[in-house]
């Protein structure tokens, strides 16, 4: 039985045809556009050729007629205009240097989204009303946020995130705020020119070495100060000084 059905599907896509599919996703830009053909139940997509005159790309959602064999090429030679009654595909809003705006449901039909396109048909922006989801996409190319007299604010209800090879912060001053910090990384290294702390408490935890290089070290205790270790081992090159009114040795 399952080797018949496979018989007839692959003989069902060699079988030259014309007729209607609708367009999932909009046309890229080497001219081609994902379809799925009309019929009864879930059918597979197919890879088209769009053949018909058009002044913008054509966008997802448009039903078209399509000619050829789905297991070699297809192409779209018109698009169907909607019946009475239903409402007109998306419009496209184009300018005159070639960028455009689309709107295009899901094949669900649940879902409609906003879509900007540049002149080489690269998605620029996408707005997912369903989702209430945006995005701002560059493919290539360098993304600049700048106010010549203002401030720039990235605020969230939820977490703000920032990924990349490398982050940089350039600025006169920086200031965090925050109820708990936390950092995780394999090396740290600080560089400044005065370094000044300040906490209730500080607790540091070594597995292993914990060095301090210095060219003079003071340090200042108000009540008591404590040291203990398994083993302790103090060497001086020249002068070695111990000034209290008692000293207990042992």
């Amino acid at each position: 039985m399952a080797t018949v059905l496979a018989h007839t599907i692959t003989a069902a896509t060699r079988r030259e045809l014309i007729g209607r599919a609708v367009l999932v996703e909009n046309e890229r830009s080497d001219g081609s556009v994902m379809v799925r053909l009309a019929g009864d139940g879930p059918a597979p997509l197919y890879s088209a050729i769009v053949a018909c005159p058009r002044t913008h790309p054509l966008c997802a959602g448009r039903e078209a007629i399509v000619i050829g064999t789905p297991a070699e090429q297809l192409y779209v030679v018109g698009l169907v205009a909607p019946p009475d009654g239903l409402p007109a595909p998306p419009a496209i809003l184009a300018t005159s240097g070639g960028a455009y705006a689309t709107t295009s449901r899901d094949a669900d039909g649940t879902g409609e989204r906003l879509r900007v396109y540049s002149p080489s048909n690269q998605l620029v922006f996408e707005y997912d009303a369903a989702a209430g989801r945006t995005l701002v996409n560059v493919s290539s190319g360098d993304l600049a946020l700048r106010t010549e007299h203002g401030d720039i604010a990235l605020q969230s209800a939820g977490a703000v995130r920032i990924g990349g090879q490398a982050i940089n912060l350039d600025a006169e001053r920086v200031e965090v705020r925050a109820k708990r910090a936390r950092w995780i990384v394999d090396k740290l290294e600080t560089l400044a020119g005065t370094l000044m702390e300040r906490a209730k408490n500080v607790y540091r935890s070594v597995e292993q070495l914990a060095q301090l290089r210095a060219g003079r070290m003071r340090t200042l205790v108000e009540e008591t100060s404590h040291f203990r270790s398994r083993n302790a081992y103090v060497k001086a090159e020249r002068d070695y000084k111990i000034n209290a009114d008692q000293i207990h040795l042992g």
